[in-house]
């Protein structure tokens, strides 16, 4: 019953979203033609209906040394 979702070329203008249990992810993902370039998230967070944060990966004001 576990959520999944795969992300098909996140951030490009053809991204796909395919969101399944863990059980029917496979054949769900089979279904949508994705082979490649692909995100595989898995976990009860799929599920949170709070707003996600912004990631400050590449803000002009991110300060740290590491990304």
């Amino acid at each position: 019953d576990t959520r999944a979702a795969v992300v098909y070329r996140p951030s490009w203008k053809d991204q796909k979203i395919v969101r399944s249990s863990l059980n029917g992810l496979a054949q769900a993902v089979k279904e949508a033609g994705i082979s490649r370039q692909a995100l595989i998230l898995v976990g009860d967070f799929l599920n949170s209906k709070s707003k996600s944060v912004p990631s400050k990966l590449y803000d002009a004001s991110f300060k740290h040394g590491y990304r």
